[in-house]
């Protein structure tokens, strides 16, 4: 059942429906007595078959509005019913330039797939560029780093494949930090640690083959958040303290993960908080801390 119609929107429907009523009549009346007159010109014919029409049309106009319950206004009253509840949201998301907001792996499957869709629009972006850096910290991100994913595919082409000064730096979290077996701990059905590796090793293929276009540092801070950062747009999600129940797969992902454009202030601290941790006396150069052919390739 469609929602009742707000107060104002009453009154204008009220007004139409009055008009179309009245024109209505007003077309049967003239056509009554354009064809009640004896002597019957071209005008009073005119008069009658206009009058017959707007009365059929309002009758119809009518008919058809009650039938489809009050189609255009309720339409139109769920709209402005809509944006004055979300109002606080949008004007929020407006002054602090907040483009988007979704889950990677939510429940919501329209919500994932425009996601997802961004993500990867946003790291092809910046690698059509040619220029700049991709900015990625996570705790392992087999998504985007195994050789098998749709984003390995195109970090490839961008940096290896075709000639650029595009550069992607990577924080990964330190597979054997306390942090990384606190995170496995956390996520019991969800192959943590191996996935660390699984990635490392992929992103130092990937260095090789890209001529150092790729550097990739490990760290061994609190996971705080899922960042990826182009010139153009920064993607946080923050890292819940939260144990998942069996099966329930890892804790990224679920929480909703905010699309910042690059002239927001948070845009520049949450920049600021990448270089931080990648300059952090206890963060690493990967490939020298976990050499990539000690570590058992995985996946």
């Amino acid at each position: 059942m469609a929602p009742p119609l707000g107060p104002r929107l009453q009154r204008l429907h009220g007004i139409w429906f009055w008009k179309v009523g009245a024109l209505g009549l007003a077309g049967l009346a003239g056509a009554v007595v354009a064809g009640s007159r004896q002597n019957q010109t071209a005008l009073t014919k005119l008069v009658s078959e206009i009058g017959v029409a707007l009365a059929v049309s309002a009758l119809i106009a009518l008919t058809v509005e009650r039938l489809l319950h009050e189609s255009l206004f309720n339409e139109f009253n769920a709209a402005i019913r809509f944006l004055e509840q979300h109002s606080g949201l949008l004007k929020g998301a407006s002054e602090l330039r907040i483009q988007d907001i979704f889950a990677r792996y939510g429940h919501v499957h329209s919500s994932r797939q425009r996601g997802w869709a961004k993500v990867i629009e946003a790291i092809t972006e910046q690698l059509e560029r040619k220029s700049g850096e991709i900015l990625i910290s996570c705790v392992a991100g087999p998504s985007l780093f195994r050789d098998e994913t749709e984003v390995a595919g195109i970090l490839r082409k961008g940096l290896v494949d075709i000639p650029t000064k595009c550069k992607l730096r990577v924080l990964l979290l330190c597979p054997s930090s306390d942090w990384a077996r606190i995170r496995r701990d956390l996520e019991p059905s969800h192959p943590t640690i191996s996935d660390i590796i699984t990635s490392g090793n992929c992103l130092e293929t990937l260095r090789q083959a890209s001529g150092d276009k790729v550097e990739t540092n490990c760290y061994t801070l609190p996971p705080f958040a899922f960042l990826l950062i182009t010139d153009r747009l920064l993607f946080l999600e923050p890292y819940p303290f939260a144990k998942t129940q069996i099966g329930e797969g890892p804790i990224g992902g679920k929480t909703p993960m905010l699309v910042l454009e690059s002239d927001s202030e948070a845009f520049g601290r949450w920049k600021e908080h990448f270089e931080q941790v990648w300059k952090h006396p206890t963060t690493k150069p990967y490939q020298v801390h976990h050499r990539a052919e000690e570590l058992p390739r995985t996946g």
